[in-house]
């Protein structure tokens, strides 16, 4: 180009050319669709740098990973650890409710047991000055060693033989108390009385049964007391009654009551019995000296388990739960059969003991005490 000479317009093929660059397009995108070189067109080299975005049909997300086998097992892991723990927490918590429901019951039927020994019904039969056994409150079955209370035993201190039937002639059981204690062993025994003491183990709850009757026919201001969810039949298919009037048991006989039971939170019958202080010297009311019952307190048991568990036999002492703790001192007895095994000399072997009731499985005394 000559110095000072006029610049050269640009032709119109080189605009043609350069329009037709602006205008062509790229064989090929990049990768990142961003800048591509266009070829030459027309005899005109395309040196211009075109940038073209990316086509959204070949924009794809980026794709997550999947979980590993051993991240799922991780969480398998750690989601049962979870429900575990908050099982174990709505159990505990299930059974800390049950618990406080029950102790509620059994102080309800203690109010109702206290209200029994203040009007003391029973006082000719039970606590007369010198033939003092049961004293002012219900009487019931207890534990013997063979079919009646012996001598040197727990029982026998309580209510010898000869106090229950001085004709020792009839049986040591539930019903014929009833029938002695309603009717004066009037008549026969079916007349007044009617329950399910076939075997061992429906007699185990005769306690429970006797308390329910005595406080429904001489108290029955003070059963109002107790929880009416809490009473319900002992043996749902065995209906059980007693006739205050001797008339007969058959269902439709007038005058019948049915005999239930007072149960615990879970619905298992309550155990009902005495704690019993045992001293040695001159008898009450009577000539000579030996053991007698000097103090009485009416206590009550639950099992703390289930229906389900009760019904299969289960029996956990660890899960027991008393109305009243064991008293001291305890007295000196053979939890086996009741024996008293202290001399009385000098009061050896005096002490609180539980009466235990037919059938039942707690001991005389309270091991677990120091």
């Amino acid at each position: 180009m000559t110095v000072g000479a006029a610049t050269k317009p640009r032709s119109h093929a080189a605009t043609k050319g350069v329009g037709a660059c602006a205008s062509a397009r790229p064989h090929a995108e990049s990768a990142s669709g961003s800048v591509v070189v266009l070829p030459a067109i027309n005899g005109t080299e395309c040196n211009r740098l075109i940038t073209f975005p990316r086509s959204p049909i070949a924009t794809f997300p980026r794709r997550r990973p999947a979980f590993t086998l051993t991240e799922v097992l991780i969480v398998i892991v750690v989601i049962s650890i979870l429900i575990g723990a908050i099982s174990v927490v709505g159990v505990k918590a299930l059974r800390s409710h049950k618990v406080k429901l029950t102790e509620t019951i059994m102080n309800n039927v203690k109010l109702a047991i206290d209200q029994f020994a203040n009007q003391n019904p029973l006082a000719s039969i039970y606590d007369r000055p010198n033939a003092r056994t049961f004293g002012p409150y219900p009487p019931y079955q207890l534990k013997c060693s063979g079919p009646y209370p012996v001598p040197y035993t727990v029982a026998g201190v309580l209510e010898p033989y000869d106090l229950y039937d001085p004709d020792q002639n009839h049986s040591y059981v539930l019903a014929d108390r009833l029938h002695r204690d309603l009717g004066n062993r009037y008549g026969n025994v079916a007349d007044w009385v009617k329950i399910d003491e076939l075997t061992q183990a429906k007699r185990k709850d005769d306690d429970i049964r006797a308390l329910y009757v005595y406080l429904k026919l001489r108290a029955p201001q003070a059963l109002s007391q107790v929880p009416p969810t809490a009473i319900k039949p002992l043996d749902p298919g065995f209906p059980e009654y007693v006739n205050p009037t001797g008339a007969g048991t058959a269902p439709g006989t007038n005058g019948l009551i049915d005999v239930l039971g007072i149960h615990d939170a879970w619905g298992v019958p309550l155990d009902y019995f005495l704690y019993v202080k045992l001293e040695f010297g001159a008898l009450p009311g009577a000539a000579g000296t030996g053991w007698y019952i000097a103090d009485r307190r009416p206590v009550l048991r639950s099992r703390g388990i289930s229906r389900e568990e009760y019904d299969a036999g289960v029996d956990d002492p660890q899960r027991w739960i008393f109305s009243d703790p064991f008293p001291a001192p305890a007295a000196k007895v053979r939890n086996s059969d009741g024996l008293l095994t202290g001399t009385g000399r000098g009061c050896d072997g005096c002490g609180w003991a539980r009466a235990v009731a037919l059938g039942e499985t707690y001991t005389y005394v309270d091991t677990s005490s120091p």
